[in-house]
């Protein structure tokens, strides 16, 4: 499993993490750390798996890091 730093848009409050938490989730990331603006995981799929369900609970990925 690969380890990504998630650069999120549109996130401004505990609702958005948890939102983008339960997104992340349920593609199958170990989610190691989510706060406003970023989240720390830990994935098997690819970007654009990421960014759908990103864009699918209403913000959008700015970029991706390897860790």
């Amino acid at each position: 499993m690969s380890h990504y730093r998630l650069e999120i848009e549109g996130m401004g409050c505990s609702h958005c993490i948890r939102a983008v938490e339960n997104a992340l989730s349920e593609l199958g990331a170990d989610i190691n750390n989510v706060q406003l603006g970023s989240a720390d995981i830990s994935f098997e799929g690819s970007e654009s798996e990421l960014k759908a369900a990103l864009e699918d609970a209403g913000y959008e990925l700015k970029s991706v890091a390897v860790l």
